[in-house]
């Protein structure tokens, strides 16, 4: 008796060892080609019940419930089915113009022995995105901003690591009868990447990319928008251990001749 219990419950684990490693191995996501079968392997008494989600010119997004016995639920996939379209490859070097989600301050300085800015408050890494009730997108923006003040405090809105806070500022006149606040700020980047392939119908394409990190923060740049440009490789230096790339108070500019980097 003893014996029969024994065996019956390693038939138990067993058969639940089974099919949970079975369930397991089924990723949660597929994507499929156009035309491509959905190959899953399942153990006996698992059913299949498929349902369309949604559906477009690109893409079919079905769902799948696995059920024991056609009444415990089990898991859900979710299945993306892509067209199957053609590409152009490219491997080519190109050119990046990318335009920050506001104004980047990338540095702090004095304006006629005075500092407009409160340094508890305002860092390195902050972005402007609003004077008053102005959006600020380029430097000029702010520029307006500020010489349009005449002086009087500010009310800056900042995003720094994602939080939204505000500060006030009053901007300082120089010698040059020209009103600033004292910060470096920049716009821009540029930068180089490999585009992989081009789809010439919906004119689209992939490029291996990365976060950009701006080299006088340190931190990674929120990219509103951006453009590509032809580019060409005219020389390559091998880096060294210790030699750094770039002097890092550079200044820049884009393709454009639109400031990257600049004391205001």
């Amino acid at each position: 008796m003893k014996n029969l219990k024994f065996m019956i419950s390693i038939f138990v684990l067993t058969f639940f060892y089974m099919y949970v490693a079975n369930i397991t191995q089924i990723p949660k996501d597929i994507v499929l080609l156009d035309k491509e079968k959905l190959d899953i392997k399942l153990l006996p008494y698992i059913e299949k019940i498929e349902t369309v989600k949604t559906s477009n010119e690109n893409a079919n997004n079905k769902n799948i419930e696995l059920k024991l016995f056609g009444k415990v639920h089990l898991k859900d996939i979710n299945v993306n089915v892509l067209e199957n379209i053609e590409v152009i490859p490219i491997g080519k070097v190109i050119g990046l113009k990318l335009y920050t989600n506001g104004v980047l301050i990338v540095g702090l300085s004095e304006i006629e022995n005075s500092k407009p800015y409160n340094e508890e408050e305002i860092k390195e890494g902050d972005t402007i995105i609003k004077i008053d009730d102005k959006y600020i997108e380029t430097i000029e923006d702010l520029k307006e901003a500020v010489n349009n003040s005449k002086g009087n405090n500010l009310n800056l809105t900042l995003n720094r690591n994602g939080s939204i806070f505000t500060s006030n500022i009053k901007p300082v006149k120089n010698k040059e009868d020209e009103y600033k606040l004292g910060l470096w700020v920049k716009d821009a980047a540029t930068g180089v990447g490999t585009i992989s392939f081009y789809e010439p119908n919906s004119k689209s394409f992939a490029a291996l990319g990365h976060g950009i990190t701006d080299n006088d923060t340190d931190s990674l740049i929120d990219i509103e928008s951006g453009e590509l440009v032809t580019s060409k490789v005219i020389s390559i230096k091998k880096g060294e251990k210790g030699v750094p790339r770039r002097n890092k108070r550079n200044y820049y500019k884009s393709t454009d001749n639109r400031k990257c980097r600049e004391k205001y």
